[in-house]
């Protein structure tokens, strides 16, 4: 995701229409109560962590929501979830409990945003299927074996902009999935305050 476009695309005056029904508040309760179950699990150091999240996804793809100048509260709950998942090296696992079924609550559209969260946090969604548990088998699986890798940005910290990374293999028939770029705080973080130790 890159943010907000120049302007809205020509499905933006639906992308409204259908949002407003589903309610805009319960967006940003939905990315607002995911926001915060992550940041607790991000407080896990130096592992990879998961999270199995089942819905039918929301009445629009993320990708126009977040186009449309007219939902800037939404973008901004959305936003804020992937960043803080990508920081915290929490990756988000997405089933449609819909399965196969069609209708106005399971779509396209709907399906494509469980694609996206998935996309953008290096989970993987599981939709258009009768069978979830194999995304829960695929989740347990990639929990257990998995490459942790950090580096030290030779851009200067604390500028505020977002960066590209690359991750690539000389191993052949190997898929790679790692995060794509990182936003970089436009403040250094606060110091912690510092502790008195009690008398004994």
């Amino acid at each position: 995701y890159d943010g907000p476009g120049g302007g809205p695309s020509p499905a933006t005056p639906s992308v409204l229409l259908q949002a407003e029904p589903l309610g805009q508040t319960r967006i940003r309760w939905a990315m607002a109560g995911l926001t915060t179950a992550i940041r607790s699990l991000g407080t896990i150091p130096h592992r990879r962590k998961s999270v199995l999240f089942v819905s039918q996804g929301f009445p629009a793809p993320l990708e126009e929501i977040i186009r449309d100048p007219r939902v800037g509260s939404v973008w901004d709950s959305i936003r804020e979830f992937f960043e803080t998942a990508q920081r915290t090296n929490i990756a988000i696992y997405t089933v449609d409990p819909c399965g196969l079924e069609t209708g106005s609550a399971c779509n396209s559209a709907s399906r494509q945003s469980l694609r996206t969260i998935a996309e953008n946090t290096n989970g993987l969604a599981t939709v258009d299927t009768n069978a979830p548990e194999l995304g829960v088998e695929r989740m347990v699986a990639e929990s257990g074996t998995y490459y942790f890798l950090t580096y030290y940005s030779l851009s200067a910290p604390n500028d505020g902009k977002r960066h590209r990374i690359k991750v690539t293999t000389r191993r052949t028939n190997v898929d790679v999935r790692a995060r794509e770029d990182y936003v970089s705080p436009a403040k250094p973080p606060k110091a912690a305050p510092a502790v008195t130790p009690l008398d004994a």
